[in-house]
């Protein structure tokens, strides 16, 4: 026979494609998502809502929960399937697996979030007729907060339903293995997931347990590249910054000459580790290397300004901020961190406008960020209290709503937080309620509305929210402790007691347990004791300092004075208790009984700078212009280097005719803040 023509080929081939036939009906290929959950109340409708747009199915397989979770994921169409949890990741994976109907399967975890952005790309990717399955760009955000940096890795997540692909470990090598047997074509692909696992408090069991697959698994130190990146992540939630480098520096010496997309992503992590070390030459050393290797990869010159950030060289920072929004985001090649060239750089250039005392550049770059992204809830939170400053709440709610997705459950959380902690609990309460009727955090949006009745003077209704909180959710500890200061306060010390009971045995609310049941025991006229070690002193006293704070401002002065005799307790002299208890008057606007206090501790010998600072403003605010200057005086001296110091102290120089003395007073203050607008316009009309 002999060749066809390929003229020929391609015309009968062109003319079978199906779109050629526009009526013809095209059979689309079909996604299956798949997680295994315990307790996830906190996360799950989050990571849900992100592939509802392109999930036919959500196969969800519950573990145990005692929570929420299995009422979220029904509420999001998911397809919920029990199976105990018989200490084999591998088993539950597979049960999820038998369930899923669908051509491919997208393997999440209930703390994972698909990008928006890179929906459409994934909804293009499972038409693919060639591979068995991809490698899915995966960021874990490892630090207090998002914007603190995350490091990226490759994870195989998505791949065609077969009954041959099937778990026998946790890290997926055997799945990979199948798929590769079956079509040895895996690939890459330009789809990025979240992980928000580790992000703040990280679930210590579940790291370790991590660790003890992936290590155990490559027990002669050997192990392919996805793996060390794993390790590395893993050791970053521990906060072991050390060996997490140790791990990606030996990925990266495996690591070919062509391989930019590995190299790039694992100098950015390597970075990362080097800010956490406090390393700061050598991580800019490092990022300005990667920089110009790969000039397209923003999160270099994102990492290389929180780098800045955290030295206080907020003018650097400030600049390669900048540099991030003119680069914009996501790049061929790269998997860039969400955000790090549009809404997280504005947001961070706004706080380092706000370091150097430029308000007004400082809320233009808030405003940015929430024109970027409407539901970044941490920029409507500073934003709003930027804003409190110097305008009233009715306003500054209005000028909010006016520039966020109210629709956002992560903004509506962002504005409660926001009105509650400036002491708006009614304005609190209103986004509260809204939350309450998306029904994603049932435990979390008890706590808030509890939180609010709580402040607000409703203890009983408040005892109700907090009972609402499931034992097995993230928040219980709070709302034990919150429930027992409302039993206090209604003067039932005994269930007082018995509340903070409940979290006795938690390790990490320990201190809090103790000092709550002290104060539960001294309100009812009992003695109480306390023992601590000495490295837990001052945890103990901000514990206390916070607790009293709101007894005061909760206005209930008996409860309060009987908590002072827990000062004792905690070895605190009396010059010391003075300056302790000054504070927190003053915090809680009691100005007069702060000053006493705080003249006590002066004259015992234990006062500090902040205590004269606090005394200086006072005499201002009193026009005792001499004495504000004496104290203003003595606080500079004792290292205090606040923006407001340097201004009331030149005002207070002017009220006295030193003109010249004020003049260097702003000089100086100039200094540390150059670009402060208040302080340059006093220097001009000096």
């Amino acid at each position: 026979m002999g060749e066809s023509d390929p003229i020929e080929v391609f015309a009968t081939r062109y003319m079978q494609e199906p779109w050629r036939f526009p009526d013809k009906h095209i059979e689309l290929a079909s996604l299956s998502v798949a997680m295994i959950v315990r307790n996830d109340e906190t996360n799950i409708a989050r990571s849900l809502e992100s592939v509802k747009d392109i999930a036919n199915e959500i196969i969800v397989v519950d573990t145990g929960s005692s929570d929420h979770t299995v009422e979220i994921a029904r509420s999001h169409g998911a397809k919920v399937v029990f199976h105990p949890w018989n200490n084999s990741w591998s088993e539950a994976g597979n049960i999820c697996l038998e369930n899923a109907t669908c051509d491919w399967v997208l393997f999440l975890d209930a703390d994972d979030e698909l990008i928006a952005e890179d929906v459409s790309r994934l909804a293009q990717l499972i038409q693919d007729i060639d591979h068995s399955g991809f490698y899915l760009g995966e960021i874990y955000y490892v630090g207090e907060q998002e914007e603190d940096g995350a490091v990226s890795s490759l994870s195989f997540r998505l791949w065609r339903n077969k009954s041959e692909y099937r778990f026998a470990d946790a890290d997926q090598e055997q799945l990979k293995a199948s798929a590769r047997h079956n079509n040895p074509r895996v690939g890459v692909a330009e789809v990025r997931i979240n992980n928000f696992g580790y992000l703040n408090k990280p679930n210590t069991n579940k790291v370790q347990r991590d660790l003890r697959i992936l290590m155990g698994e490559r027990d002669d130190g050997s192990g392919d590249f996805s793996l060390r990146i794993k390790v590395g992540v893993d050791y970053l939630a521990q906060g072991d910054f050390k060996r997490a480098l140790e791990s990606y520096k030996r990925a990266f010496a495996n690591l070919s000459g062509s391989d930019i997309q590995n190299a790039a992503r694992l100098a950015n992590n390597m970075s990362l580790c080097l800010k956490s070390l406090g390393r700061h030459r050598q991580a800019l050393k490092l990022l300005r290397d990667a920089q110009d290797a790969y000039p397209e990869y923003v999160d270099l010159f994102y990492m290389e300004g929180l780098v800045h950030f955290e030295e206080r060289d907020y003018e650097s920072a400030t600049t390669c901020f900048e540099t991030c929004l003119t680069m914009g985001s996501h790049r061929r090649l790269y998997y860039s961190h969400s955000g790090v060239g549009s809404y997280m750089a504005a947001y961070m250039a706004a706080r380092t406008c706000l370091a150097l005392g430029n308000e007004a550049k400082s809320l233009c770059y808030y405003e940015k960020a929430l024109a970027l992204n409407a539901g970044y809830g941490r920029a409507a939170y500073d934003l709003g209290l930027l804003l409190l400053r110097k305008d009233g709440p009715e306003n500054v709610r209005q000028i909010l709503e006016s520039q966020v997705d109210l629709n956002s459950e992560v903004v509506l959380s962002s504005l409660s937080l926001l009105f509650s902690q400036t002491g708006y609990y009614d304005i609190s309460l209103i986004y509260v309620e809204q939350l309450a009727e998306k029904g994603s955090a049932p435990s979390q949006t008890a706590l808030l509305k509890g939180e609010c009745l709580f402040n607000l003077g409703y203890f009983k209704e408040a005892i109700a929210e907090f009972d609402k909180v499931a034992i097995s959710s993230q928040h219980y500890s709070a709302a034990c402790a919150n429930k027992s200061v409302c039993y206090m306060l209604i003067g039932d010390s005994k269930r007082a007691i018995e509340a903070i009971d409940l979290i006795k045995s938690i390790k990490e609310f320990a201190l809090v347990h103790a000092i709550y049941r002290s104060v539960a025991s001294l309100s009812k006229g009992r003695v109480s004791s306390i023992s601590l070690d000495v490295a837990q002193k001052d945890s103990a006293l901000q514990i206390v300092a916070d607790l009293m704070g709101k007894l005061l401002e909760l206005k209930n002065l008996d409860v309060f004075e009987k908590a002072v005799a827990l000062l004792d307790e905690l070895g605190l002299s009396p010059g010391e208790s003075s300056l302790f208890l000054g504070k927190i008057y003053y915090d809680a606007g009691y100005n007069e009984i702060a000053v006493e206090e705080l003249i006590h501790a002066y004259e015992s010998g234990s006062a500090d700078g902040e205590s004269f600072y606090i005394l200086g403003s006072t005499a201002f605010d009193n026009e005792f212009f001499e004495e504000a200057k004496t104290f203003f005086f003595e606080a500079l001296h004792r290292g205090v280097e606040e923006l407001g110091l340097f201004v009331l102290l030149g005002r207070t120089l002017i009220k006295q005719g030193e003109i010249g003395l004020a003049a260097e007073v702003f000089e100086a203050g100039a200094g540390k803040y150059p670009n402060a607008p208040l302080i340059a316009e006093l220097r001009q009309h000096i």
